[in-house]
């Protein structure tokens, strides 16, 4: 049996298309409003070109925990019409103080003995087209799958991988998987447009197969129908982005130029024909509009700051947090909106039709808003952030090429290396001042002529781990 035979073989024997039907459920009424966490968006977001303008004060924000009868939810998901919360296999929308829950749970683990599942992201409208991702919490069988938990639509399970995302192109949902074996892996599981990849034979790849020339890490779709898939190209620089139009006729764009080393990557939906694109936090921002990308402003001035996390109000107007602060983009700009808790770390952001913001850290909290505060001016941590360590190397590497390089600094004494994980495994230098960080970024110009520090705000010891590598 060939190789192409023999991968076609286990795709098939991996992935299954079940059709699921089942009668819609009548909408539940529209909740009360809830108090608005954050200061008025603007309508529009068009592309910014001035950096942060200067604000006052803002709302403090305050923590309050989601737990109505005594359930903790998991993970929180913003659905068109609702916010939505996970409880193991339940899926229930916020209502007030309250959730809601839908009559339909997810299937029972128990019955095919493969383990817990973990949901990923939950996708469509409330309440009549739900549909759920999920993969198993025993890493050896994740068994990604996409389940229609109401409406019409297909379930789809991938044994040897998982579901990248789902994306909804006028009346249809195309879910896009990564399982290693990726022919096929583009499945339409409501409605009926199809969308295929540029395979690696178009692309003219060293091992032209037939296979998707990129390997898609993140999927979305505006509201305009086109869709979007970025990921690694088999050829060419990566990353790269494959851009359908609203007629499904493909084409591929590289943006290698945007982002350097690219960590989880995520697309978000924007206004009309517009989609946000996050490469983690050490990237640039991007803009998709009018068929190109483009790079955001950087955060913060003068100096900058990672991007943690990435959220949209209900209008697609785009919000992020830098750990510290929330911030929305507007037409001039980044503006400070909220003041976060200090000293904590979100999994997940999303904000509901009303402004607030709804946050995981363990379990499900609102954010509340508090007395205004004077935004801080400053930065009291500056950083040279450097690369993304190499996956070869082991956990107690040293990285010595950098420590030669920096060692020869005339400050290097003042100087403290650090490998830390975010996303993955990054190095960077903690400097004690804004002018020797621009000082050590000239020294790394000419000592490490294919590196590109960047200097930014951030403590690593807020990160995941951390260690500190003597320089001598």
């Amino acid at each position: 049996m060939g190789w192409m035979t023999m991968r076609r073989s286990l795709l098939v024997s991996s992935c299954l298309l079940v059709a699921a039907c089942r009668d819609l459920p009548k909408p539940a009424p529209i909740p009360a409003p809830i108090p608005v966490a954050v200061a008025p968006a603007a309508t529009a977001a068009p592309a910014p070109i001035a950096a942060t303008p200067p604000m006052q004060a803002i709302p403090t924000l305050t923590e309050e925990e989601l737990a109505p009868g005594g359930v903790h939810p998991s993970a929180v998901f913003a659905v068109e019409g609702a916010v939505v919360v996970v409880d193991g296999r339940r899926i229930g929308r916020i209502v007030g103080d309250g959730i809601e829950w839908l009559a339909e749970t997810l299937p029972n683990p128990a019955y095919d003995g493969l383990g817990p599942i973990l949901v990923t992201g939950v996708y469509g409208r409330w309440p009549d087209l739900i549909g759920v991702t999920y993969v198993r919490e025993n890493g050896r069988m994740e068994a990604g799958r996409y389940f229609p938990l109401t409406g019409v639509g297909l379930g789809w399970s991938c044994l040897l991988g998982f579901v990248v995302g789902v994306a909804q192109v006028g009346e249809s949902t195309i879910a896009v998987g990564n399982n290693g074996f990726w022919v096929d892996n583009y499945h339409t599981v409501r409605g009926t447009a199809k969308r295929k990849p540029r395979t690696r034979k178009d692309a003219n790849c060293k091992d032209p197969t037939d296979d998707p020339a990129i390997d898609a890490e993140a999927v979305g779709a505006t509201r305009g129908g086109t869709m979007v898939t970025i990921g690694s190209p088999c050829a060419g620089p990566g990353p790269a982005a494959e851009i359908w139009d609203k007629h499904g006729t493909p084409r591929t764009v590289s943006l290698a130029a945007l982002w350097r080393d690219s960590g989880r990557i995520r697309v978000l939906q924007g206004e009309g024909d517009e989609l946000w694109a996050t490469g983690g936090p050490w990237n640039a921002l991007l803009r998709f509009h009018e068929g190109a990308f483009e790079a955001l402003p950087d955060l913060g001035s003068p100096i900058k700051s990672p991007i943690r996390k990435v959220f949209t109000s209900r209008q697609g107007v785009l919000h992020v947090s830098d750990g510290r602060f929330v911030h929305r983009l507007d037409a001039g700009g980044w503006t400070p909106v909220a003041i976060l808790p200090p000293g904590r770390v979100y999994t997940q952001m999303v904000m509901d039709d009303q402004g607030t913001i709804w946050v995981t850290s363990e379990t499900v909290r609102r954010l509340r808003p508090g007395p205004a505060m004077p935004v801080p001016s400053g930065c009291a941590t500056p950083f040279v952030y450097l690369y993304g360590s190499s996956s070869v190397n082991g956990n107690n590497y040293t990285y010595p090429t950098t420590r030669k390089a920096l060692s020869s600094f005339p400050e290097a004494g003042a100087l403290r290396l650090v490998e830390f994980v975010d996303d993955s495994r990054r190095l960077g230098v903690v400097v004690t001042s804004a002018a020797q960080g621009e000082a050590l970024i000239a020294h790394i110009h000419e000592t490490m002529k294919d590196e590109s520090p960047r200097l930014f705000c951030f403590d690593p010891s807020m990160a995941k781990s951390f260690r500190n590598i003597a320089l001598r």
